[in-house]
């Protein structure tokens, strides 16, 4: 993983799966709020904190119910006596990992996850290589419904080692794999260890929850990460950096437009929208209506038939091109996104015969940032004056269908994320 992962994060589907019978498999991809730059200072405290505000300003009941909260600085090294427990770190998070963060999660109808490393590389954590069952064993007890295990310089075989004693200690526990580039992974990807564990790759051609998240990283994200998701078992290229730039040692670095292009990008190929962003900060308000607008989470992103979307037409967005990305969702819909890497305002075109699979003639068509109906679109759409680093987002039914947000799995419909311009 690129920069230090540290998250607070929100994920879907482990109730699912548990309905499920333990399968392993994730029937969603999930959203995860993560922690930014600031992470050192957070404790019981914040994260309480967090879960709080983001029950109260709907990102909850957006993303659905099984909203997972963990974070990074929650242990203090390894006891020296056999069996060779973590200490957790009790001066920041007094009441323990299970009382004060699992436990308040699953109050508030969330669930908790935990960030854990393993191999020999450098982490902001207690390397769980050689105490595997140890450790997962602590997990499952405290009731953490999902690790997320970071490796630099790991191998294979440490992954599968921590994999397998986690799936032995909780037939439901879920797995997040952050698999840099730089690790030893190589083509061990989703379809290679997720059937057996269960979970999400995180894929991370560029910075992953780090400072040097620009719009640039995220060009070279949206060239690099296609076709890559197993249904079932998702990947996530990398974790989002959406506080406002203004907020001093947050690491956001993205514009509103900027930051509302991410959401959709991750939205339109059935990715895990990973995102750092303070709920308790009122400047990040406007950022926070994006992770509200249920037509885009819910009605793209976490839509039933978990079909990762792809580049319909134009070129690489690092070259500041136009490009169009389509996803085939529920009802023989489509959500469409229409997106412009270059530097000014752009008219964007697309054909519906360009459409993967078999595409209709004419759509109704309806803006899901903006909430406006569009009538019936015959043939294509030309998105007009879309901003610089923008993106203009479209739901196609076919005409007989109800136009509006659905919802793919529950979840309340919470309008919101309109599109901004700067």
């Amino acid at each position: 993983m690129k920069g230090i992962l540290v998250i607070v994060a929100l994920f879907l589907a482990p109730s699912l799966l548990k309905a499920q019978g333990g399968s392993g498999l994730e029937p969603y991809p999930y959203g995860g709020q993560g922690n930014n730059l600031n992470y050192l200072s957070f404790t019981e405290t914040t994260i309480r904190a967090y879960i709080d505000a983001d029950v109260s300003n709907g990102v909850v009941s957006t993303f659905g119910s099984t909203f997972n909260f963990g974070t990074v600085n929650w242990e203090n090294g390894r006891s020296g006596t056999s069996p060779y427990h973590i200490i957790q770190n009790t001066a920041d998070y007094p009441d323990g990992y299970k009382a004060g963060i699992c436990d308040y999660a699953h109050s508030n109808g969330a669930e908790c996850w935990i960030y854990d490393c393993i191999g020999s590389g450098s982490c902001p954590s207690v390397s769980s290589t050689g105490y595997e069952s140890v450790d997962c064993g602590d997990f499952a007890s405290w009731g953490v419904d999902r690790v997320y295990i970071d490796g630099p310089n790991a191998t294979q075989a440490n992954f599968d080692a921590l994999m397998s004693a986690c799936r032995a200690a909780s037939s439901t526990m879920l797995m997040t794999v952050s698999t840099d580039a730089s690790g030893g992974l190589g083509s061990y990807g989703p379809s290679g260890w997720c059937p057996t564990y269960g979970g999400t790759e995180v894929y991370t051609p560029g910075p992953d929850y780090s400072a040097d998240y620009t719009f640039s990283s995220l060009a070279t994200l949206m060239d690099a990460v296609t076709g890559v998701t197993t249904t079932g078992c998702w990947t996530q290229p990398g974790g989002l950096m959406l506080d406002d730039p203004s907020i001093s040692g947050a690491g956001g670095h993205l514009s509103l437009t900027e930051a509302q292009t991410a959401v959709a990008w991750q939205a339109i190929i059935a990715s895990p929208i990973g995102f750092a962003i303070d709920p308790t900060n009122g400047t990040n308000s406007s950022r926070i209506a994006f992770l509200t607008n249920a037509e885009v989470i819910q009605g793209c992103d976490l839509d039933a038939l978990g079909v990762q979307g792809s580049r319909i037409s134009g070129g690489a967005c690092v070259g500041g091109n136009t490009n169009v990305w389509a996803k085939p969702v529920s009802g023989g819909s489509y959500c469409v996104a229409f997106f412009n890497c270059s530097g000014s305002t752009a008219n964007i075109s697309a054909t519906w015969s360009s459409l993967p699979g078999s595409p209709l003639s004419s759509y109704t068509g309806r803006d899901i940032i903006n909430h406006t109906n569009l009538g019936t679109l015959t043939s294509g759409y030309t998105a007009s004056s879309v901003p610089s680093h923008g993106v203009t987002m479209l739901k196609l039914s076919p005409s007989s269908s109800p136009s509006g947000p659905a919802s793919a799995r529950g979840g309340s419909a919470v309008s919101g994320g309109n599109a901004v311009s700067e």
